[in-house]
């Protein structure tokens, strides 16, 4: 049976309209459980959260904003939309974000009984976005950038950098008035930042002029096992038999591609997931250091401080006590 989410309707136009206000609903019981939630930025960035679960299938629509960039990122159930009279459809699966422009079109989305949707969204202003692109970037990149979002979807995939600052956001509250509206805007950037790294692939994009394009697979590939092996990452020369290549020119394509060494690349990642399992686990510093393959807890906290300015227990501790202020 399949509801046509009249009261979800209601909740999600109060989520994505546009005045500046902090709301959270919670699912009506007859209809399942969950919350949908929003914050707004002093800059005009919308920010929605939906934790939801419903017991029938259920039909639900709002209309985009045409002077908004949309940023959806999926952390639970894939998710189907189709856009307009014409239904076009995209998809989102788990672990993916997909951006574009918005359109002034009605976005339908069927909500599947029994399965629970974990989703984030970021509505943008239009005028701030391409604002961002003029003062950032050249105007060879500004158009590049404003064609990767004109009249298509583009996906990412995301890593636990994503779920890490996403972790982060909701701690903006531990801070009055204006320093919690900056901390907001500086997680928000940082987030903005690490998505359209990703989504224009600047990097891969400008070593793929330099380097052949096996280098580059190679160096994508790389990463790849080191993301999915962080915690036992092979060594330089199996890594590089792994991949095909000599270690010599895995190294060089590597720092091509992404920018660093794949040294740099490896501990950066141990130390992002490291700072996501003290945030999100009950796990002690000496298990995380395990898990994410330091064989010393000492080497995994200077590493830490280095990178985050405190060490892993105090870490914990401040934004623990920042939550629950």
């Amino acid at each position: 049976m399949r509801r046509d989410g009249a009261e979800l309707n209601k909740i999600l136009e109060k989520a994505f309209e546009d005045a500046p206000r902090r709301i959270e609903e919670f699912v009506p019981i007859d209809v399942g459980n969950g919350t949908i939630s929003r914050t707004v930025t002093k800059e005009g960035v919308i920010l929605i959260t939906l934790n939801m679960s419903f017991f029938e299938d259920h039909d639900a629509e709002s209309q985009t904003g045409d002077d908004y960039i949309y940023l959806w990122f999926c952390f639970g159930e894939r998710v189907s939309c189709s856009v307009g009279e014409e239904r076009k459809i995209y998809d989102i699966e788990n672990g993916q974000a997909c951006i574009y422009e918005g359109s002034g079109l009605i976005e339908r989305v069927t909500y599947q009984g029994g399965k629970t949707y974990n989703l984030r969204c970021m509505k943008i202003p239009a005028s701030y976005y391409y604002a961002m692109l003029g003062k950032y970037f050249d105007s060879k990149e500004r158009d590049r950038y404003r064609g990767e979002i004109t009249g298509d979807i583009t996906y990412i995939d995301i890593d636990n950098r994503t779920e890490h600052i996403f972790t982060e956001l909701k701690d903006y509250t531990q801070y009055q008035s204006g320093p919690g509206y900056l901390y907001l805007e500086s997680k928000i950037n940082e987030l903005l930042s690490l998505v359209l790294a990703s989504v224009f692939k600047a990097d891969i994009v400008t070593a793929s002029r330099r380097l052949e394009k096996s280098k580059v697979d190679a160096a994508v590939e790389a990463r790849r096992i080191i993301d999915d092996e962080i915690r036992n990452v092979p060594g330089r020369n199996e890594l590089a038999r792994l991949v095909g290549t000599s270690t010599t020119i895995l190294g060089k394509s590597f720092r091509e591609v992404f920018g660093t060494s794949i040294h740099a690349y490896v501990i950066d990642q141990r130390l992002e997931k490291g700072a996501a399992l003290l945030l999100g686990t009950d796990m002690s510093v000496k298990e995380i250091c395990t898990e994410i393959g330091y064989s010393k807890a000492s080497n995994f906290a200077a590493a830490f401080k280095r990178k985050y300015g405190v060490i892993p227990s105090r870490y914990r501790t401040q934004l623990q006590q920042g939550g629950s202020s």
